[in-house]
Parts: C-alpha cells; structure tokens; sequence
C-alpha cells in the first residue's frame, strides 16, 4: 500500500470518527435542549398557577378594604 493511499485512508477514518462524534453530539444536545425546554415550560405554568392565585388573594384583601372604609 502506498503512502497516498494509506494518508487517503487515514484521513477517510478521521473523517468518519468526526462525523459521527458530531451526530451523537448533536443527538446529546437535541436532547437536553428538549429537557430544557419541557422544565422551562413546567416552571411557567407553575408561575402562571401561582400568579392566579396571588391575584386573588389580593382581590380579597382590596375587598376587605373597602368594605372596611365604607363601614
């Protein structure tokens, strides 16, 4: 085998590895991004469901105020 072809085929096998590093790579990104996101989405409608609830609240205490001074 000759020196080219043996560099031709090294460089093919480097290539390879590369290309198939990159795919797990991109996989293990596509991956957590997805996690990511689903926790991100979680945690707003945790915020929303707490806002709701803080809204409330504080239409019952500005109720009881008012109620207050008009007594």
């Amino acid at each position: 085998m000759t020196k080219a072809k043996m560099s031709m085929l090294l460089i093919a096998k480097i290539c390879s590895t590369l290309y198939n590093e990159t795919i797990k790579n991109i996989e293990k990104i596509t991956i957590e991004e997805t996690y990511q996101q689903v926790e991100l989405e979680n945690m707003i409608k945790d915020l929303e469901e707490e806002n709701i609830i803080l809204v409330d609240e504080y239409n019952k205490l500005k109720d009881n105020i008012n109620e207050s001074l008009c007594l």
